[in-house]
């Protein structure tokens, strides 16, 4: 099994490139999350409000493909285990930022997921 620091590293390495040190001391949980919902909100003002019939129609066909079974049980279980890898692991200070990051890639599919399935276009 690989060593979860060589993981946040490798992961540093990556994602580190996009956000300088004076940017991830504001990539914390909380603002995360704000960010997040703040998408969500304006996802949702898009879609009842300024999107037309016809881009409904073709956002119903879009997503589809999230009701399908098969997708639906992989995309809930690598949520589930990233989202559970993240909480389980208590990594360094320096790593917070990734923490916080992948955080919030869970949290909006999550929403998402769930804006799709309970919302009436």
């Amino acid at each position: 099994m690989m060593n979860t620091d060589k993981i946040w590293m490798q992961l540093n390495q990556f994602i580190g490139f996009f956000f300088p040190l004076r940017v991830r001391r504001y990539l914390s949980f909380r603002w995360v999350t704000v960010f997040v919902l703040c998408t969500l909100t304006a996802d949702l003002l898009f879609c009842f409000f300024l999107a037309s019939p016809k881009d409904r129609a073709q956002l119903i066909a879009k997503e589809r493909v999230w009701h399908n079974p098969i997708f639906l049980t992989l995309y809930n279980i690598a949520l589930f285990l990233t989202l559970s890898f993240v909480l389980a692991t208590k990594s360094r200070a320096e790593h917070a930022y990734l923490r916080a990051l992948i955080f919030g890639i869970v949290l909006a599919g999550m929403l998402g997921q769930m804006l799709i399935f309970f919302s009436r276009w």
